[in-house]
């Protein structure tokens, strides 16, 4: 299971404002986006008592139950451990040298009926806000089902298994923070938190417990998130079964399920069990594939499932899109294919991507009323077509080139091979089309029926029906010109035939098909070729005769043989020479192998517009391949629309500024050059567009900060300005802030602007302070007191942390 961070990297610039009041000034920062919660229902307090067992026994698998008896256990407070000097309960290590492996904790908690109603709202998703302290690795059960673990290998834990890593330095004394899809997982009355605490060696020095556990409702059922949205694998984490995307990017949606199953069991090759290629990524191409994204290869199928529309309740819809507010809504996303092997690797070339075992699909799911789904395949690529990279292919011989023809009645010996033959009293195969242009083509008959009437005579342009009623055997001379011989990678020679043949080049034999060893001038095939093979065009790779070619003037001489006197008769060829330079692809490629551009080749761009009527959206993407040389990448999905309202930071951009997202709009950006970065102008009821500290209400579009005295105290309070609409949450610690919109106010205080102290229950708390004040620009004004009087303070400091509120699910 993975994990999302609830302490991103401290923003690069950071805004600073400076009030006088009686030994106190205020510091106003906004920082990076977190995760917090939303109507939180604290469970498990930090410091909380738990039970435990510390004697380094066996317990098997039942103690994680709920009806499992431990009152032979003893009991703590939290911080539980040894060796750190900062335990609240000191617990047994073991024999010196040998000290025990796994230490057992069980907690037990109840949840009403109406809390649990709360977080279920209208639909039965909730979810889960875990923070552990733990050295070295832990393991965490709710009501005897696995929820998390951290810092433990895969598969089965037990009483002797080892942490990945011993904890050491602030990974000691921190708080890790877990989001856990919730649904379905409390009960009604008596729940149980079960949680076994490993060390990395027997001779660790020390061990560390502590664990908090909240949940609140998410979203409604049309989905918490808005466009736009994009899953950029670059900036993200990697995972076995599920993803967690990068709180620096806008690519939320990466929270999602991946079902893998594999056809043979295994990856290999090119690719491993993670989302990345293990191909050459530096060749891969620019701008795709550059590091992470979503590949398969190697008889795997993968399915990228954002919603289950066979059983929502038992596996519920996680990553829905609100589009209510949207319109025009397009999705897109970038597709690139390789079968070209991996020499490096030992991996030779691929015979393509087959028709109907290798794909991609890509569906979207839409809904109306945010519960009943509708799937559409938008995308259904599959194999065929010829495989491998397709490169540019140059006709040296076309098959209705014009050619010269000798029917022998003697031998003539094998000067007639050679480019510099006389032919000129040979007969031309050629004719006038429709256009009244002179053209050539095959030769050959079909014996005993009117033209026009055999499936040979599309390909035949002289009827030789009379001429080889006495004879097997016809020569034929194609000259053609080649410019520059070195721009040739392969030489293909395709015929058309009944029943056989010898080709020669400039007067080398390079080709044979049922033809004896030795064919003279009254020779026939050695055998027959059906007729529904014989119209097929057969291409006999030459390219062990490349060296055969020349510039300038070329002779293709053919010898063209009949399976005896007077049975029907065919040939017709064409001669072309591939190139290094890749063939250009349909737009939009037609198949996989179409779409496959070599190691170095580009990355194609899918868009599909949402159905109007749509009020909510999820997707699934799906592949499979079945060879190792092949490999489908997918990534950068993303899915814009045009707002009606205010209801995010990118659709007040969009709506109330003639900025580009990506670029002045950017959150962090200050394209008014006053100071105050977009998304602090976005969330004091700011203008982007117009420099100043001043909104247009006349009022300070920054917070400001008073020391008031009331009944012998004084008391710090702060005052802001805020968007007017409803809000949600409350201003106590350590998650409290008013939520409207993605946007989070949180005011803190400290004593020496350095430790906020953000994780410690109450350290931040303030109170509102009478009620909201409207303002005339469409915000609205909170003042809020720090709970502590601030008598004795030499001095303080104050600041409102402006975040992205956002809910994610895992």
């Amino acid at each position: 299971m993975t994990s999302n961070s609830l302490k991103p990297p401290t923003l690069p610039h950071v805004m600073k404002l400076f009030i006088k009041v009686p030994a106190v000034f205020i510091l106003l920062v906004i920082s990076l986006p977190v995760v917090v919660a939303q109507n939180q229902v604290s469970l498990v307090s930090e410091g909380s008592v738990w039970k435990y067992l510390d004697n380094g026994s066996n317990q098997g698998t039942a103690w994680k139950e709920i009806g499992f008896n431990d009152s032979g256990w003893a009991s703590g407070a939290a911080e539980l451990g040894f060796g750190d000097n900062n335990e609240v309960t000191v617990i047994n290590k073991g024999p010196s040298g040998a000290q025990y492996r796994t230490y057992y904790f069980r907690k037990s908690f109840n949840v009403s009926a109406g809390q649990l109603n709360g977080l279920q709202g209208d639909d039965p998703f909730y979810q889960l806000l875990l923070r552990l302290k733990r050295d070295d690795g832990a393991v965490i059960y709710l009501n005897g089902e696995e929820i998390h673990r951290d810092g433990m290998p895969l598969g089965t834990i037990t009483y002797l298994s080892l942490a990945t890593a011993a904890a050491g330095g602030a990974t000691e004394s921190t708080f890790f923070p877990f989001g856990i899809d919730g649904s379905g997982k409390l009960q009604v009355g008596s729940n149980l938190l079960a949680v076994s605490v490993h060390q990395s060696s027997t001779s660790s020095s020390d061990i560390s417990f502590d664990l908090g556990l909240s949940a609140y409702n998410v979203a409604p059922t049309y989905g918490f998130y808005h466009p736009p949205q994009e899953i950029t694998f670059e900036d993200s984490g990697t995972a076995e079964t599920s993803f967690s995307p990068s709180l620096l990017f806008n690519n939320d949606l990466g929270w999602s399920s991946r079902d893998r199953n594999g056809a043979s069991g295994f990856l290999g090759g090119v690719a491993n069990y993670e989302w990345y290629t293990a191909l050459p990524l530096s060749d891969t191409g620019i701008g795709f594939a550059e590091g992470n994204c979503f590949s398969i290869t190697n008889d795997w199928h993968e399915v990228f499932n954002q919603i289950n529309t066979v059983d929502p309740l038992a596996d519920p819809l996680k990553y829905r899109i609100d589009l209510r507010n949207y319109v025009d809504c397009v999705v897109s996303f970038d597709v690139r294919t390789y079968d070209g092997g991996w020499p490096e690797a030992g991996i030779a070339p691929g015979n393509g991507f087959e028709a109907n075992q290798d794909y991609i699909k890509f569906f979207s799911h839409t809904s109306t009323d945010g519960n009943a789904y509708t799937k559409k395949q938008e995308l259904n690529l599959t194999g065929g077509a010829g495989g491998g990279v397709q490169f540019i292919t140059e006709p040296l011989v076309t098959e209705d080139a014009v050619k010269k023809l000798l029917v022998p009645s003697a031998d003539i010996g094998t000067a007639w091979i050679e480019l510099n033959y006389n032919d000129a009293g040979w007969v031309g195969v050629e004719k006038v089309n429709d256009l009244g242009q002179v053209v050539g083509g095959g030769i050959g008959y079909a014996r005993n029926k009117p033209p026009g009437t055999d499936t040979f005579d599309a390909y035949i342009c002289l009827d030789l029906e009379q001429e080889m009623s006495i004879s097997s055997s016809a020569y034929l001379r194609i000259p053609f010109v080649v410019e520059d011989k070195s721009l040739f990678s392969a030489l293909t020679l395709g015929a058309r035939v009944d029943d056989g043949f010898v080709a020669y080049l400039n007067g080398e034999m390079v080709a044979t098909f049922k033809a004896p060893a030795v064919a003279l001038w009254n020779s026939g095939a050695t055998a027959s070729n059906i007729d529904s093979v014989a119209i097929t065009m057969v291409d006999y790779p030459l390219n062990n005769h490349l060296n055969k070619l020349l510039n300038g003037e070329n002779i293709l001489a053919i010898h063209a043989l009949n399976l005896g006197r007077g049975s029907d008769f065919l040939f017709s060829c064409q001669l072309e020479g591939t190139t290094n330079a890749v063939a250009p692809r349909n737009d939009p490629p037609l198949n996989l192998n179409d779409l496959n551009r070599g190691i170095n080749g580009s990355y194609y761009r899918y868009y599909f517009p949402i159905d109007s009527t749509a009020n909510s959206y999820s997707f699934t993407y799906e592949a499979r391949c079945n060879e190792d040389t092949e490999a489908i990448f997918f990534d950068n999905f993303k899915i814009v629309g045009t707002p009606i309202k205010v209801d995010s930071y990118e659709s007040w951009v969009l709506l109330t500024t003639s900025y580009d997202l990506n670029d002045e709009g950017f959150y962090l950006e200050d394209p008014d050059a006053d100071g105050l970065s977009n998304y602090i102008e976005y969330a004091f009821g700011g203008d982007a567009e117009v420099p100043g500290h001043t909104a247009s209400s006349g009022q300070s579009l920054m917070p400001t900060a008073r020391v008031v005295e009331e009944s012998g105290q004084l008391w710090f309070e702060m005052t802001w300005r805020q968007l007017n609409m409803p809000t949600e949450g409350t201003l106590d610690s350590p998650y409290g802030g008013f939520n409207l919109l993605d946007i989070k106010y949180i005011p803190q205080f400290s004593l020496d602007g350095i430790n906020w102290d953000d994780a410690a229950p109450g350290a931040d708390t303030y109170e509102q302070i009478g009620d909201a004040e409207i303002n005339e620009d469409d915000t609205v004004t909170i003042t809020a007191r720090y709970i502590n009087p601030v008598n004795g303070t030499p001095s303080g400091f104050g600041r409102v942390k402006v975040e992205s509120y956002k809910v994610i699910l895992q």
